[in-house]
Order: structure tokens, then C-alpha cells, then sequence
């Protein structure tokens, strides 16, 4: 064997000559693999005017001297550009990004060691203070496949737990994107105004007046309206005119209300006592001081009928020709002349 095995630092021959040559050849080995600290991981071509000793790891599609030397670490000694190939779990400081970098054998890529995955059954905070005090991180609540990221805001505070009670003080929650369960006591309800209100600090609400309007009652068929016919107390219900009629009185001698059925016939009238009658054989008797005719155009021209100088216990009767005329009055000379006439038979008829 010539060289070590892990950092394949040259041996030393048996009666070697010159061994000064593979002894510094070993220490310039040594000063570019030990406690790496590379200028960048980000360069793919080598710069222009690199310091003696200065190292980097070289990024992917390599040009120029570092021509197929993607990933290696390549370190300008005495002039020359050296290249060495990263083992396992190599690790490097990244000056220009100041974070430290591994070498992932199986993947074959160099990465940020503090993106290094965690196991949450491994994965433990303690206090500082008190060793015994330790918190852990269970994630078996999460979706498979799914990364969950939670962001810290800018400011110090308490977490709080799902079903922990505790004091939000000075928090602004979402209603729209979150989800509450539970209740919020009576004397931290808010006031509500509009057509329900209700005072801050009360769960009662009480409907403004006149704020139900018809807009706002439930939908009703035409034709219906609002009441109730069913018995005992409930809600209104819509009616019909069957029901309205069912529900309405019947006019009485004492009652207003809807007229009873006449029971068919023409010449039946309705009494005051709410029955039907048919009209007598015998005249309807009419006081002569309240039976007057009245002109249909003009209801102020009338004519009465005063019978006082008929005999008591007489009925006169009044018959009507059989043709169109105008009554001629005893009292006015118009009426007296053709009275005389007729007496004397010159318009007998």
C-alpha cells in the first residue's frame, strides 16, 4: 500500500530518496482536506487571480481548468490548480454563503447541514436550566407526501395548544379562514343593530318594530291569505276562501257576517232576523210619511203620498190607466179644467 486509505496521503518508501518530496507532497494534502473552508459552492468557472491556499467546491458544468470536476474540491497550491474528491460525510464552510455544507456520498451532492432531515421521535428541545424539561414535535397528523411549514411572526410570545385554555390578549382572528367550535360567553357578545338588535353584553335580541315586512314573511300561493284554522295554538297558516268563509259568522238578528244560503228561487228576500222569506199574498203596508219617490236623475225632486184624508178603516185603491200620461192635481186650475171635462164627457177614455 502507497497511500492512506481515507485520505490517500502518500507513504513513505524504504530507502526512499528525496523524501522530503512525499513528505510535503502528504502536507499539502493535508492543508487543503483539513477543516475546509471553501470561498464558494457556486462556482463553475476558476477564478482569475485565486490566493495560494484558497479552495472551492466546484458547481455543476465545470469550465476551464475545472473542466470535469463538478463537486470536487479544487485548491490553488503553488500555482497549480489540485483537485480533491469528497468522501462521506465531508463537511465545509461556505464563506460566501456562511453555512456549513456536507458531502452525500449517496446522493452524490453537497448540501446545507442545517437542512439536514430530523426524526421527530430524535428530534428534542431541553431547557437549558433544567435538562429534565424537554419538548418533542409529533407529526403523524400530517398529510403523506406533504410538507408542512410553520412561519414564526416578528415578535415574542406563548404558543397555544388545542384544547388548552388560555388568554389571547391584543389577536386579530380570522372568521373566514378558520373554523370555531365551543361558545362565547353572554358578556362578550358584541351589540347588534339593524332589524335584530340586541345591547353588547347579552345574548337576548329582540326584532325592531315594523322591521318584518312583507318581503321578509315566508312565500304565499295566490289567492291565500295569512290566519289559522287549525285548533289550539300555532303557527299562521295559508288560507283559502273556503276557509275564510268557514271561519267568518253568519249575519243574525244580533251577529254582522256573511248573508246564509237563500235556497234557490227568484223573489225570496232576507229578513233583519238573517232568515229568507217569500213575499206574502197581502200588500206590504208602507207609513205614508216615509214611502217617497225620488227622481233617478235628479234625487231631489220627490214625490210623497199623504193619506190622511182617506176615512178611517178605508182602503182606497188607485188604479192606472192603461196608457202614458201626466196626473192632473185638484188644487191647480190645470187639473180642475180637466177634471170638468171629463165629469162633463168630452175626454171620456
Amino acid at each position: 500500500m502507497t497511500t492512506s486509505p481515507n485520505l490517500v496521503l502518500p507513504y513513505l518508501a524504504a530507502n526512499q530518496a528525496q523524501k522530503h518530496v512525499t513528505v510535503n507532497e502528504a502536507l499539502r494534502n493535508l492543508d487543503a482536506v483539513i477543516q475546509i473552508s471553501v470561498q464558494s459552492a457556486a462556482l463553475a468557472t476558476p477564478p482569475l487571480s485565486p490566493s495560494n491556499g484558497q479552495r472551492w467546491i466546484v458547481a455543476a458544468s465545470p469550465t476551464g481548468a475545472w473542466t470535469g470536476q463538478a463537486t470536487k474540491i479544487a485548491a490553488w497550491q503553488d500555482g497549480a490548480w489540485a483537485f480533491y474528491a469528497p468522501l462521506d460525510g465531508w463537511q465545509a464552510w461556505d464563506v460566501a454563503t456562511r453555512r456549513l455544507l456536507y458531502w452525500d456520498a449517496l446522493t452524490g451532492a453537497w448540501s446545507v447541514l442545517t437542512s439536514t432531515v430530523f426524526s421527530d421521535a430524535t428530534f428534542t428541545w431541553q431547557d437549558n436550566g433544567d435538562a429534565t424539561k424537554q419538548a418533542r414535535v409529533e407529526l403523524s397528523g400530517i398529510t403523506a407526501g406533504a410538507t408542512r411549514i410553520l412561519t414564526l411572526p416578528d415578535a415574542s410570545g406563548t404558543i397555544v395548544l388545542e384544547g388548552f385554555v388560555a388568554t389571547l390578549t391584543n389577536k386579530t382572528i380570522s372568521f373566514a379562514s378558520n373554523t370555531f367550535s365551543g361558545y362565547l360567553p353572554a358578556a362578550n357578545l358584541p351589540a347588534l343593530t339593524g332589524d335584530v338588535t340586541t345591547p353588547g353584553g347579552s345574548g337576548a335580541t329582540t326584532i325592531a318594530n315594523n322591521a318584518v315586512t312583507n318581503a321578509k314573511t315566508a312565500q304565499m300561493t295566490s289567492g291565500t291569505f295569512k290566519g289559522r284554522k287549525s285548533v289550539g295554538l300555532g303557527d299562521p297558516e295559508d288560507l283559502s276562501a273556503a276557509d275564510a268563509t268557514a271561519l267568518l259568522d253568519v249575519f243574525t238578528s244580533s251577529l254582522k257576517g256573511l248573508a246564509p244560503g237563500s235556497g234557490g228561487g227568484t223573489t225570496n228576500y232576507l229578513r233583519a232576523d238573517g232568515t229568507w222569506a217569500a213575499p206574502s199574498g197581502t200588500a206590504t203596508i208602507f207609513p205614508d210619511t216615509s214611502f217617497t219617490i225620488q227622481n233617478i236623475t235628479t234625487p231631489s225632486k220627490q214625490i210623497a203620498f199623504d193619506a190622511s184624508l182617506i176615512a178611517p178603516a178605508t182602503t182606497r185603491t188607485l188604479k192606472a190607466p192603461d196608457r202614458s200620461g201626466t196626473l192632473a192635481l185638484v188644487e191647480t186650475s190645470l187639473g180642475q179644467g180637466i177634471l170638468q171635462a171629463r165629469l162633463q164627457g168630452l175626454g171620456a177614455y
